[in-house]
């Protein structure tokens, strides 16, 4: 009897082959989409972390002034932390790309080779390899730079730019335009000397703790030590300096002149004093007649005596108000002090460094959220084939429990097929997954954007196990719970194959025309399948949704960074001129920082003048007041009348914000504050500036900056992001396409196998084929069109929920809404996806005959 069983396996494949091949194919392109998430997601994550530890990635860097002394790297070194110099120069090259020199790393965040060996002659350099990648840079080519050619002897990455960032502050990658280079000590310094670079010299210093501080505590002793201004070569930061202490000068040299004045004065006085005496006694010797003349002198002469007084007087207090202010102005003034540290930034907070695992872990959640929905239809849809199947054969299985077979033999039976089927789906979808179609187009948005060590794909157990043994683990368990309840009916029942009664045909559709109440009836008998439908096309509609909103928002970046960015030209000041340029509009900028999701992101708050034609906001005259922009009302999920807390990591300190108002602005995080509020909350003085827009390039001195951005950059950055997601957009449009294409296909065709002797009886009948396609088949497009209706929205609001989890690691804030454009053309693409499979039904209805009704006669 069980050779006869496994013969039925076998035939029941071969009649039934287009549906297991449907259903093989629905779980080897789930598996294949859950496991190349994940499997791309664990290898970025587990590469990079070892790498990270095998090239001593740096617990966190800082940048100062003026260089830390021997006596000051000294201290750092009793203290056992362990500290590198990452001092940089940016040169322009003739592409107009910037390419950051470094000297070699010696002890932390190493050069990782992926071919040559270190730059260590002079003339000889290492290129990091996404900007050798877009230039089309090879090993024993020649690149330009400063006017001299450098051989290229090593491409690779380093730890501390995994994502390559040109600023802190960058929100996209773009290593067309900037990359790195390193070279040995001496040719650097030569480079120092000859001065040909776009930005001076930076003072950055990486760190490692080796357990011996806490970042917070390194941070606390740094953040107190100060510039020597005695010995301070940057000829910026002296003039700086200058500025600062020219006050002092001009208020001593008033005070100066003002004494002076005062003694001349007393020395004038003190002239005509001492000839009063002579005066009077030529007076006396005048006659009586002219006694008014001799009282209006004697009264001038008193006067003079009294000023000459009073000026000695003046200039002894002047003299010593000149004293006692000088020796305040020496006070004030000897203290002028400059902190040396200017950021101080950790590891974790670095956007640079491992921002490929923050990228793919989200990746990995979404896999791991969509094997869960995709294992939730895979199950649904096996167990209404198991149903179908088993009310098929109820008169079969009636008659083998009549000669004999037992419960569990035919449990084995009908288990055996699906088993089958799902596992060799599972192993085939997880081969794919683990292949460069998987996981290797899964990572290919990452390479392309990331600077990151070559990786070796991963094989985790937990994958293979999910991938091999969950679907055929879930066909046996909702198989067995689904065949051991219908095969527990009692044998005469079976083999009558009686049906259940239902209520259907008592339903009132009297004032229907016969058409229209056949389709009702034949939906509510096949409302299992039908709900099955919609459920597939909500799950494919979740993937597609997901994808056109990645697509949305990278094309929302690109439209309203464009229409939004109103200058041609930023200059960030890292030592501002007293008077800002003409052609320019003066800004203050502090970077503070808000955490979201696990993620602490930058906060650009922007002092602006009520005026600035670039910023055309009506900015509130109050330290506790500010105006936001959409895209951080949209990310914090903000309102107007909100209170926005936002912390100064360097300080250590927390400013708290009402929001008056929002503003449609959406290039980055930030937030606007009037300009002379923010001077005074900040503490700086009246005129303080240090960022300046303009509408044309302005000729300011290199040193002066820290970095120059133009709209052209700005426009090209937010183009990135539509490039770098637009293989995983098209896989999973792709992916959701062949789901629902296939879980319509089944439910279609089961729809009509049930009803294959009706169909039959029709025809006896005289229906003609056209006919038992309005009956039966045609009355699906109204489930598929309501259907659509209903999720096409509600797939929407169930991603915009979870969408902000996914883009938590991504500075800036978009709405992400469809354009109805958008939605009518999901729409279409279902009904014409319903349309194609009503064509191929159409032949599966032609191919029943009148005599399956005789076939099947009792």
């Amino acid at each position: 009897m069980n050779k006869i069983l496994i013969k039925r396996v076998f035939r029941n494949l071969k009649n039934n082959f287009v549906r297991y091949f449907a259903l093989f194919l629905l779980i080897v392109m789930g598996m294949y989409l859950v496991v190349s998430m994940i499997d791309s997601a664990d290898t970025v994550i587990n590469g990079v972390n070892e790498k990270a530890k095998i090239n001593k990635l740096e617990d966190g860097e800082f940048k100062v002034f003026e260089k830390l002394s021997k006596n000051e790297l000294s201290a750092l070194k009793d203290k056992k932390i362990k500290v590198e110099e990452a001092f940089y120069m940016d040169y322009k090259l003739k592409d107009d790309s910037t390419i950051r020199i470094f000297k070699n790393r010696k002890n932390i965040n190493l050069i990782d080779l992926d071919e040559g060996k270190l730059s260590s002659s002079v003339n000889e350099i290492v290129i990091e390899k996404r900007y050798a990648k877009e230039h089309n840079l090879n090993l024993g080519d020649k690149i330009e730079i400063a006017d001299k050619k450098y051989k290229i002897v090593g491409i690779g990455s380093v730890p501390d730019y995994d994502a390559p960032f040109k600023e802190m502050s960058d929100t996209s990658v773009d290593s067309n335009r900037f990359g790195l280079g390193f070279v040995n000590d001496k040719e650097y310094n030569t480079l120092k000397k000859e001065k040909k670079f776009s930005k001076t010299e930076e003072y950055v210093y990486s760190y490692k703790l080796n357990d011996n501080m806490t970042n917070g505590e390194l941070k606390k002793y740094l953040k107190h030590k100060k510039v020597n201004t005695s010995k301070i070569k940057d000829i910026y930061l002296k003039d700086m300096i200058d500025n600062a202490t020219k006050n002092k000068t001009n208020i001593e040299e008033s005070l100066d002149k003002l004494e002076e004045g005062n003694y001349s004065l007393e020395e004038g006085l003190k002239t005509l004093s001492d000839n009063n005496g002579i005066i009077i006694l030529a007076l006396n010797q005048l006659p009586d007649m002219y006694k008014p003349l001799k009282e209006m002198m004697m009264e001038y002469l008193k006067g003079n005596y009294s000023a000459y007084k009073g000026s000695k007087e003046l200039y002894d207090v002047m003299s010593q108000l000149n004293y006692d202010a000088k020796e305040i102005l020496n006070k004030y003034f000897d203290k002028v002090e400059i902190y040396n540290l200017t950021y101080f930034m950790t590891q974790e907070d670095n956007p640079r460094i491992k921002a490929s695992i923050d990228d793919v872990a989200i990746n990995k959640y979404a896999g791991i959220v969509s094997g869960i929905i995709i294992m939730i239809l895979f199950t649904y849809v096996i167990s209404v084939f198991v149903i179908y199947e088993i009310e098929e054969e109820n008169v079969i299985i009636g008659s083998l429990y009549a000669l004999g077979v037992s419960k569990n033999n035919l449990v084995i039976h009908y288990l055996t097929l699906p088993v089958i089927i799902t596992t060799l789906g599972g192993i085939v979808g997880t081969v794919l997954g683990f292949t460069p179609y998987g996981t290797g187009l899964q990572s290919a948005s990452t390479l392309s954007y990331f600077s990151i060590p070559e990786l070796k794909t991963l094989y985790p157990l937990y994958i293979i196990l999910y991938g091999v043994i969950m679907p055929p683990i879930v066909a046996i368990l909702v198989n067995y719970i689904t065949i051991n309840k219908k095969l527990s009916k009692p044998v005469l029942k079976l083999m009558r194959n009686e049906k259940k009664s239902n209520k259907i045909s008592k339903i009132n559709l009297n004032d229907l025309p016969f058409i229209r109440k056949f389709q009702i009836r034949q939906f509510l008998r096949e409302k299992r399948s039908s709900f099955t439908l919609v459920f597939g096309m909500f799950i494919s509609l979740l993937i597609a949704m997901l994808a056109l909103e990645s697509y949305e928002l990278c094309n929302n970046i690109s439209i309203q960074s464009k229409e939004d960015t109103k200058y041609e030209y930023m200059y960030n000041y890292k030592y501002p001129t007293k008077t800002p340029p003409k052609k320019g509009e003066a800004v203050y900028i502090e970077t503070l920082k808000k955490e979201i999701y696990g993620y602490n992101l930058d906060i650009t708050l922007m002092g602006i003048d009520e005026d600035n034609k670039y910023f055309d906001y009506n900015v509130p005259k109050s330290k506790s007041e500010v105006i936001i922009s959409s895209s951080v009302a949209y990310k914090y999920n903000l309102k107007k009348g909100d209170m926005l807390v936002l912390k100064d990591e360097l300080n250590d300190m927390n400013y708290a914000f009402k929001i008056k108002d929002i503003v449609n602005y959406s290039v980055g995080l930030n937030i606007f504050m009037n300009i002379d509020s923010m001077r005074e909350l900040f503490d700086k003085d009246d005129n303080y500036y240090n960022t300046v827009f303009s509408s044309e390039p302005l000729n300011i001195p290199s040193g002066r900056l820290y970095s120059t951005i133009s709209k052209e950059d700005i426009c090209h950055n937010s183009d990135i992001f539509i490039s770098h997601m637009r293989p995983v957009v098209a896989i999973f449009i792709v992916v959701s396409l062949v789901i629902f294409v296939i879980v319509m296909y089944l439910m279609m065709k089961m729809m009509i196998d049930k009803s294959q002797l009706n169909i039959s009886l029709m025809k006896i009948f005289g229906f003609s084929d056209k006919e038992v396609k309005k009956l039966y088949i045609n009355g699906n497009f109204f489930t598929v069109a309501v259907g659509a209706l209903i999720c096409i929205p509600l797939s929407k609001l169930c991603i915009d929920e979870i969408y902000p989890y996914l883009v938590s690691n991504v500075a800036c804030g978009y709405t992400v809404s469809l354009s109805p454009v958008m939605y009518i053309l999901i729409y279409i693409s279902i009904i014409i996806s319903y349309l194609c499979i009503n064509k191929l039904l159409i032949r599966r209805i032609k191919k029943i005959t009148p005599a399956e009704m005789i076939k099947n006669r009792e």
